[in-house]
């Protein structure tokens, strides 16, 4: 397919496995840049190797935690020295638990809003301005589990249910600047190494 998205540019978090390892493919297919991002150093690293060695220089990686500014700072440069230039980012890193106290245990309720709402917020809000600049794109993975109940943690559901109102409170706040927010809301996904 040809989505016109030759030589544009774009960060997807977690993208060391499973959905964000395999749009970053998708991407790099259609000729964009990429930078790929994990917080396990091994993995991420072993997953640019293999792309490196089909794309080349159309492909970056950073490892790190997204939640801290020396991670996001890393991307941004690398972004910058490459190829100057952001069309867009996918907030897809996430977490979940195999284990939960109960359904309104506090403590999980916030785990899950730091490691779901707030990662994806901080890392978007990190990189708007550069969005902005090129009229770009952002888009929010969410989850099922955030319109209906399923058998998801509390937790996991309202956080994924804060993305939803975020990428529509956002939306409308960068519209005027031809800045496109969309939220993919998929159902559960089976790859080697994830949660199923």
């Amino acid at each position: 397919m040809n989505l016109n998205l030759s030589n544009k540019t774009f960060i997807i978090s977690g993208s060391g496995k499973g959905l964000g390892l395999e749009m970053a493919k998708v991407l790099l297919e259609e000729g964009a840049n990429v930078v790929i991002t994990g917080r396990k150093k091994n993995q991420i690293k072993n997953q640019f190797k293999i792309l490196e060695s089909k794309f080349g220089s159309k492909v970056a990686y950073v490892d790190g935690d997204i939640t801290n500014n020396s991670t996001l700072k890393k991307i941004k440069n690398i972004v910058k020295r490459k190829w100057n230039r952001l069309d867009g980012i996918v907030a897809n890193a996430g977490l979940g638990k195999t284990k939960i106290s109960n359904f309104s245990s506090e403590k999980d309720f916030f785990w899950y809003q730091k490691y779901n709402f707030l990662t994806a917020f901080k890392f978007v809000n990190y990189f708007l301005e550069e969005i902005k600049k090129s009229e770009g794109s952002i888009i929010f993975i969410s989850s099922i589990a955030s319109l209906k109940d399923l058998g998801a943690p509390f937790g996991y559901a309202s956080s994924k249910l804060s993305l939803n109102f975020y990428s529509k409170f956002l939306a409308k706040k960068v519209a005027k600047f031809n800045v496109r927010v969309n939220n993919i809301i998929p159902g559960n996904i089976y790859f080697k190494g994830g949660n199923w």
